[in-house]
């Protein structure tokens, strides 16, 4: 419903990443978007936290509201996917995509879901 998959790589031996819940931070935090928009690899940008929760946007799928993580950072082809994380440096979300100029991402607590859903 959110266009974010679980891959398993056995063996790959990742480290996990430290999460936050959103939910906790307020409005006007520090965020940074790492990805590799328009094939650059590695880039950062920043932004502030503007709100967590369900937008007033048509972005219901299956009848279900859904909630976001809404941002002021720029984010581009190629971030998607990429972590959104907050200034001690846990990934607060899942960068998704821009509607109406704001970046939206999905929070951390239900991608976590989702990975244990799929166990």
């Amino acid at each position: 419903r959110r266009d974010v998959a679980v891959v398993r790589a056995p063996g790959a031996e990742m480290p996990p990443v430290r999460t936050a819940d959103p939910s906790a931070m307020r409005p006007g935090s520090l965020v940074v978007a790492i990805g590799h928009p328009f094939g650059l690899v590695h880039a950062v940008s920043t932004g502030v936290l503007q709100a967590v929760g369900e937008l007033p946007l048509e972005l219901d799928f299956e009848g279900g509201r859904l909630r976001w993580v809404q941002a002021d950072v720029r984010l581009g082809p190629g971030n998607s996917g990429g972590p959104l994380a907050d200034a001690d440096g846990r990934v607060i979300g899942v960068a998704a995509m821009i509607v109406a100029g704001m970046a939206l991402a999905v929070p951390a607590p239900d991608v976590e879901a989702l990975v244990a859903s799929s166990r």
